[in-house]
Formats: C-alpha cells, structure tokens, sequence
C-alpha cells in the first residue's frame, strides 16, 4: 500500500490497528480495508524526516528527531 506522506519511516499496531508515521504525521490502517482511514499531524511547524512511533496503554507516543519533541497521541 503506498502512504500520503513522502517518507514513511515507522510502524507500530496497537490493539490489532496498525500506525504509520512519516513526514511529521502519524496514520491510522484500516485492518479490513488497508487503507489510511485517520491521520494525525504532530505539529503545524515541523514535518520530520527522521521520526518513530511506539505504543502504551495509554496511546501512542511519537518523536520528532528534527525538532527534539515527544507526542503523546491519545488514540480510541
């Protein structure tokens, strides 16, 4: 499947949905559809190259290498 940002970098599932993350945005995979059917932005002044995402019990969190910031994204 190929993802609407210019440079997926990471991917993690939490609670059998699969996260993307690239270019300062984390998506959110349709299981039944392999489709993007959410999408996050981590902040309106930095779109990182280099970025990871990881899940917890209370969300997902995400790095911007670039800016030196941790998300915490609070997810259903």
């Amino acid at each position: 499947m190929r993802l609407p940002v210019q440079i997926p970098f990471g991917v993690v599932v939490r609670d059998g949905i699969a996260w993307a993350a690239g270019a300062g945005k984390v998506m959110r995979i349709d299981p039944t559809t392999n489709r993007v059917s959410a999408t996050l932005t981590l902040s309106k002044t930095s779109m990182p190259i280099f970025m990871q995402v990881s899940a917890g019990d209370s969300g997902l969190w995400a790095t911007d290498y670039d800016a030196g910031m941790l998300y915490h994204l609070r997810v259903p």
